[in-house]
């Protein structure tokens, strides 16, 4: 078929010329066959043959130029299909890349929302876990010992312990903590007038063995004061017998619970000479709990 075809597009495309030869050949051999020696007879025969060839490439042209036209149609023809083919396969690539996008979009959600998962667990767990650390502090907290100033009193009248040399006013100390407390320090000052703002202990007491105070127990701590030596003045004494002046003794009691951890209860009284007792001052500075 493709060797048919090649032959009668040579024949299509050599036939003029051919043809063109014939009649040349015809033109210059007839008048030499036949001896003529007219030469207007060899004007109209060679005219005659001239206008053959002349419509013969008419007709030749005509074929070649719609041959040329045809091939060109052919041609848009190719060039129509393949336009059409990358518009199709654009579309093909424009509906994959709106897939995938649709696919990242979706996953994005999915990460979020799982992200959003993972915060609102890891919220929870901190939750979870702050209220078993407040439980377990709380229970903890339940089991640790619980010191408390109950009292501070002093014997006798007024003028004659403030002006002796045996001062000694007696601390009560109550363990309403469910282990044992472990006493380490005390330390305590004593002061005529109002509390200082800043809390300050003039005299530390170290305990070589710490005392050990079991639960519900309490004991009356006096020996602190054997060793301090406060002297009062006969002025200092008639400013508190007057009450223009407060005697306030304040200190810490510094102690350890079974784990070893350091607690401190701080404590502030005055002396009231009207009730002859110390009374609990109310200041929130002085008197503490760690």
């Amino acid at each position: 078929m493709g060797m048919k075809n090649s032959w009668l597009e040579a024949f299509i495309e050599g036939w003029p010329l051919i043809a063109t030869s014939a009649l040349l050949s015809i033109a210059i051999t007839y008048p030499l066959a036949h001896g003529s020696d007219n030469i207007s007879e060899i004007g109209d025969w060679v005219g005659g043959i001239a206008s053959a060839v002349a419509f013969l490439w008419l007709v030749a042209g005509y074929n070649i130029q719609r041959r040329e036209l045809s091939l060109q149609r052919d041609e848009l023809q190719l060039q129509r299909k393949a336009l059409q083919q990358q518009v199709q396969e654009m579309h093909e690539a424009t509906k994959v890349s709106r897939e995938n996008a649709r696919a990242t979009l979706r996953a994005a959600e999915a990460t979020e929302k799982t992200i959003e998962q993972t915060r609102a667990s890891t919220e929870a767990a901190v939750k979870g876990a702050n209220a078993a650390e407040l439980s377990a502090k709380a229970a903890i907290g339940m089991e640790l010992p619980n010191l408390h100033v109950m009292e501070i009193t002093a014997k006798g009248p007024t003028e004659k312990w403030l002006g002796s040399s045996d001062f000694l006013p007696v601390i009560t100390i109550k363990n309403f903590g469910r282990t044992t407390a472990f006493i380490t320090d005390i330390l305590v000052n004593l002061k005529i007038g109002t509390l200082p703002e800043k809390r300050k202990y003039k005299s530390l007491i170290g305990i070589p063995n710490p005392y050990v105070l079991e639960p519900k127990e309490s004991f009356d701590y006096k020996e602190l004061f054997l060793d301090m030596q406060f002297k009062l003045t006969q002025e200092d004494i008639k400013t508190i017998l007057a009450e223009k002046e407060y005697l306030c003794l304040y200190g810490v009691i510094k102690f350890k619970d079974f784990m070893d951890n350091l607690h401190e209860t701080g404590f502030a009284y005055f002396w009231s000479e009207g009730n002859k007792i110390f009374l609990l001052d109310s200041s929130e500075q002085y008197n503490f709990k760690t």
